[in-house]
């Protein structure tokens, strides 16, 4: 079942449902403390592919091999009809929809992706400051059930709770009551429910609600204790927010969640606090940067966790310049090649905001100490939020690894620059350097250090991913024409 685009919710490893976006994510969350539907997952590489695609946003297609891959997975879920939710990696205002086949679920999935394409979205985004973004979507079953709702902490100890007859599809007719801890009732409002609707194998359905029953509380009362525990479990694992529920079997089943947006400020650190740098890594085994001698367009892919920006001398980008690339960025960080010259302006871009942007230097050990006394005269300080970084070029710098890492937290090798200057014959350059890297890479890390490899010859890279990930390399650097190619090699290791 489980593909790189199509995959069963419960099969997602952790770090999968993390970058899967916040609906996904959140419920996820709530997964660990309640019981939520049986679902499955149409990864984001399917929207990353919808979006690339060279046709009109009207004209673009979701490709039949995903369609088929939508189809066996909708079979499974085993339900009439599912709810499908869009979940983009920020918070946004787009809603789900219920479909009752899949052909109509592959046209809300396409519908909704060229939503997200919109100007408008695109505006919402970039109100929000949103720079780079993955979209994924969620589809459920729908479980037989008598009810549904949603409960919130009203505080002081009470939950606001909405509760109607069917699916949650109109609220105009819920019950609405406000309960405490114990489930006693503080305030009630029962409204008659003549009509409902459910979900049957012909699809949606309006249907009238038992003459009995539409007077009646839609959730009874011996369960509103056990509503009140959901209510004060999910808020103190997750925060405040609505937590949407369908009651079956007198089970109460989770299926969305809407975190409050505001949550309190948290308080303000101690300017001397640090942050520890491996944690400003992103998390993946190998990480993907880009490599560039300028700064770089179409840096908003989701999947590039940085940027190693390594100008010819007397080339670095002027201030705005490098604010604009920490704002695309953040927070993900750029690591800058300095001279001496260079690093007052790296100093005032990360004064004036730039807190993601980090400098590198071509340090031996020679003269490291000096290069680390003139950037804190400058500046730069080094400190677990401004990590230093070495560019290791040479067969001699390599060796000297051991000796300076005291004054570095990551070293930066451009393999292309150690293949020329390996004293070799040209087809023996580059095993060599590989070669070199590896004697090197355990002590490196012993000593703390974050490691990365950075290329521009596409021949090389197939070799070079499969060489970072039996090594633990943490960060493949590529030059911008390589990202989709190492994209893909990452993809297919997913797989």
């Amino acid at each position: 079942m489980q593909s790189r685009r199509v995959a069963l919710f419960d099969d997602l490893p952790a770090e999968e449902l993390a970058r899967s976006g916040v609906t996904i994510s959140t419920l996820a969350r709530a997964g660990r403390v309640a019981t939520v539907p049986k679902s499955f997952v149409i990864c984001h590489p399917v929207f990353d592919e919808f979006r690339s695609a060279k046709e009109g946003v009207s004209e673009r297609l979701i490709p039949w091999s995903v369609e088929l891959e939508i189809a066996r997975a909708f079979d499974r879920l085993g339900s009439s009809v599912v709810n499908v939710m869009p979940s983009p990696s920020y918070p946004s205002e787009s809603s789900g929809a219920y479909v009752s086949d899949k052909a109509s679920l592959v046209t809300e999935v396409r519908k909704t992706m060229v939503e997200f394409l919109s100007e408008e979205e695109e505006d919402y985004r970039r109100g929000k400051e949103v720079a780079a973004y993955r979209l994924a979507f969620l589809v459920q079953e729908i479980p037989p059930h008598s009810a549904s709702g949603s409960v919130e902490e009203a505080g002081e100890g009470k939950y606001d709770v909405k509760a109607l007859l069917g699916l949650p599809v109109d609220l105009s007719s819920a019950d609405t009551m406000t309960i405490d801890g114990e489930g006693s009732v503080v305030d009630r409002k029962i409204l008659s429910q003549e009509r409902k609707w459910v979900a049957e194998e012909a699809g949606m359905e309006e249907v009238d609600v038992e003459k009995e029953l539409r007077r009646e509380s839609k959730v009874p009362p011996d369960l509103l204790k056990k509503l009140s525990a959901l209510g004060e479990r999910l808020t103190r694992k997750m925060g405040p927010g609505t937590f949407h529920w369908y009651l079956k079997d007198r089970v109460f089943i989770v299926w969305n969640v809407s975190l409050a947006e505001e949550l309190p400020e948290p308080a303000p650190e101690p300017r001397e606090k640090t942050v520890d740098v491996k944690r400003q890594i992103p998390t993946r085994e190998t990480n993907i940067f880009i490599m560039s001698r300028s700064p770089p367009k179409g840096i908003e892919k989701a999947e590039i966790q940085g940027l190693f920006l390594v100008p010819s001398e007397g080339a670095l980008p002027v201030t705005d310049e490098l604010l604009r690339l920490s704002k695309n960025l953040r927070p993900r960080p750029i690591v800058v090649l300095v001279g001496d010259r260079d690093m007052g302006s790296l100093a005032g871009a990360r004064k004036e905001g730039g807190e993601n942007i980090w400098p590198m230097f071509g340090a031996t050990a020679s003269h490291s100490e000096e290069i680390v006394k003139s950037a804190a005269e400058k500046g730069l300080r080094r400190s677990k939020e401004l990590p230093f970084w070495l560019e290791a070029g040479t067969p001699t710098s390599l060796l000297l690894l051991k000796d300076v890492a005291g004054e570095f937290d990551g070293v930066f090798i451009p393999i292309d620059d150690l293949v020329n200057k390996m004293d070799a014959p040209q087809d023996k350059r580059f095993g060599m350097a590989l070669s070199a890297v590896g004697a090197t890479v355990d002590e490196t890390h012993e000593r703390g250090l974050v490691v990365a490899i950075g290329t521009s010859d596409r021949r090389r890279l197939a070799e070079l991913w499969r060489y970072c990930a039996e090594k633990g390399i943490d960060i493949l650097a590529v030059d911008n024409r390589l990202v989709e190619d190492t994209l893909s090699l990452w993809r297919a290791e997913e797989v």
